[in-house]
């Protein structure tokens, strides 16, 4: 077959006359154009959705002058090529620069506008590019204290291995990432993606570090026309910010007077692509100061239909590194977002979402489930939270609001381990229904599966929820099963209500989970046990494993029960506690809503309940 196909190509070829050729190996009517670019179409969808980017076309040579045949060996499989009719808008075609670097291993000393770097590689040919030093500029008020950026241009060019800046370094600093290049007008990038809404293409951002300079009351903000879609070649395409201005999101939609009811034009792309804050968390873990985004889309009244943002890495912002709100469909997959001091991800206000795949590393906040029908046409609202890791948490890890069917699976949530700052949650899976939002719409949560999580290491809980009111139950059906809870500097899992007229949680399972170390706040205190219940109406816990080696004085009850109706713990297995007081269920009673059911049977090593 293949020497047929051979043959094919060299006859069909060399008899050709017209422009382009047309044969086919393997790939569908891949056209070999008159400028030695083979072109390879993607069936039945925008090539763009391809998820191997490595380019706008690749060229290979003809092995003759009269380009009779090509070499097919040199075809690189995965290459991404594009047909005529797709080919993208290149941001390079409208003057966009690209040369920007990034070195790790800068060293400023307070005082002096010197900046030394052994592997810049400077040339005079980088006098008057902006840069960016972490930690050399002044003193951040926020918080825990720390160092901000030093934003400056690049003043003078001493060697290859020195600079020196337009402004002196606040703070003395070693091994410091310094990234630097020239600012690119706002208006050249973003004539690229105006021409990509007129024109129905997708817009490339092709290998390179692209500054985008500051625009006054734009930011520098690209702002993306409904219908358009945005790609580079993963985190070989950075896009970062102005140091100097840091107001606003890289990535964003346009003003909602834009907005048809044309479905296609209600739709945003955004893939393969690297975007750099000027902010972020420092190196002592604070936040800076400023208010820098990553990607942000969102409208109102008008919904946007669907909104896709895959393999977008977002670091150093100080807002949201990927938000999308009021969106029909949302498909949020294999991002990275780090040092963020804000939601490392937020979607609001979805119908229907995918979130997998995703990274979140020095964040305060994991993400959000925030899941509604804003069509008011009744359309269930679902959310599949897959397989993410959240590591460095601040506050919580994820934070749900509303849906009718939430499934969170998978995951592994990790916190830092210390309270660093008041009045943040500091929690691994945070339940958080809220009142029904103005104009009607509900929040309520229906279904909630928990299932097959890591959750390590949260000063306060693993699982817990703010509290709910008597005109609005918390989820109707809660389960979780299978995770692996270890580390909590409180109860592992923890549902309750401050407010003493009801009983709420109506139906929860608590099934086949590993609790191992919770109480950590107090290292044995009898405050806390691994699963709290406060005014629950029913609620089954059974097969769990549930123990504490961590020693101390106190108490490790594998449960605490205060005020609720029916309530089952069995077929638990408590074998292992290393404590000086034998596991007891612990028990406390209102007058106005004692407890008025606790079954207990078939627990391994627990000795009874108590007051």
């Amino acid at each position: 077959m293949k020497i047929f196909y051979l043959i094919f190509f060299v006859i069909f070829i060399t008899s050709a006359k017209a422009t382009s050729y047309f044969f086919s190996y393997g790939f569908s009517n891949v056209v070999l154009s008159q400028d030695k670019t083979i072109i390879i179409p993607i069936k039945d969808f925008p090539p763009f959705s391809s998820t191997s980017v490595n380019g706008l076309k690749h060229v290979f040579s003809a092995s003759n002058s009269n380009n009779s045949y090509i070499d097919l060996a040199a075809l690189q499989t995965g290459v991404y090529l594009f047909p005529p009719n797709y080919l993208p808008i290149n941001i390079k075609e409208f003057g966009a620069v690209g040369d920007g670097k990034i070195v790790r291993d800068g060293v400023m000393t307070a005082s002096s506008g010197v900046l030394t770097s052994a592997t810049a590689a400077f040339t005079s040919e980088d006098i008057g590019k902006s840069i960016r030093v972490d930690n050399a500029g002044a003193v951040n008020t926020n918080l825990n204290g720390g160092w901000q950026p030093l934003a400056a241009t690049i003043a003078g060019f001493i060697s290859a291995t020195q600079v020196r800046l337009s402004v002196a370094a606040s703070h003395s600093t070693t091994k410091a990432e310094v990234s630097w290049g020239t600012l690119n007008p706002l208006t050249t990038l973003q004539r690229a993606l105006d021409s990509g809404y007129t024109q129905r293409k997708a817009v490339y951002i092709p290998t390179g570090h692209y500054f985008i300079a500051y625009n006054g009351s734009l930011g520098c903000n690209l702002r993306m026309k409904p219908g358009t879609t945005l790609y580079g070649d993963g985190d070989a395409s950075i896009l970062e910010r102005d140091p100097a201005n840091v107001a606003g999101y890289t990535v964003t939609n346009n003003s909602l007077t834009e907005f048809t009811v044309d479905t296609f034009a209600r739709n945003y792309t955004v893939r393969n692509l690297q975007i750099r804050g000027a902010t972020g968390l420092n190196s002592n873990f604070a936040p800076g100061s400023g208010y820098d985004g990553g990607v942000f889309f969102s409208a109102q009244p008008t919904l946007i239909n669907k909104v896709v943002v895959e393999s977008i890495t977002v670091t150093n912002v100080n807002k949201e590194g990927i938000a999308v709100w009021y969106t029909i469909q949302a498909n949020i997959s294999k991002n990275h977002v780090s040092n963020c001091n804000f939601d490392a991800y937020n979607p609001a206000g979805i119908n229907n979402i995918i979130f997998v795949n995703n990274f979140a590393d020095r964040v305060v906040f994991g993400t959000e489930a925030d899941l509604r029908d804003n069509t008011g046409t009744g359309l269930k609202t679902q959310g599949i939270y897959d397989n993410n890791v959240f590591t460095n948490v601040i506050s919580y890890g994820i934070r749900i609001y509303s849906g009718d069917d939430i499934l969170i699976s998978n995951n592994l949530f990790k916190d830092r381990g210390t309270n660093t700052y008041s009045g943040f949650q500091d929690l691994g899976i945070f339940i958080s229904p809220e009142p029904p939002s103005p104009g009607g719409i509900s929040t309520k949560i229906g279904t909630l599966k928990i299932v097959g999580n890591i959750i390590n290491g949260f000063y306060n809980n693993s699982i817990a929820n703010s509290n709910p009111t008597t005109t609005h139950l918390p989820v109707d059906h809660l389960d979780i099963k299978a995770n692996t809870i270890i580390n909590s500097g409180g109860p592992a899992i923890q549902l309750s209500s401050a407010n003493s007229t009801a009983y709420l949680w109506p139906d929860v399972t608590i099934t086949g989970n590993k609790i191992v170390n919770w109480n950590k706040q107090a290292n044995g205190s009898t405050a806390f046990s691994a699963i709290s219940f406060t005014l629950v109406t029913r609620a089954t816990v059974k097969g769990n494993r549930i123990y504490s080696d961590l020693g101390g004085t106190g108490r490790k009850d594998p449960m605490f029960v205060d005020s609720c109706v029916d309530i089952t713990f069995s077929n638990n297995d408590l074998t292992g506690s290393a404590t000086s007081g034998d596991p007891y269920i612990k028990i406390n009673e209102h007058a106005s809503h004692p407890t008025l059911r606790l079954r207990v049977f078939n627990n391994l090593n627990l000795k009874g309940t108590g007051l």
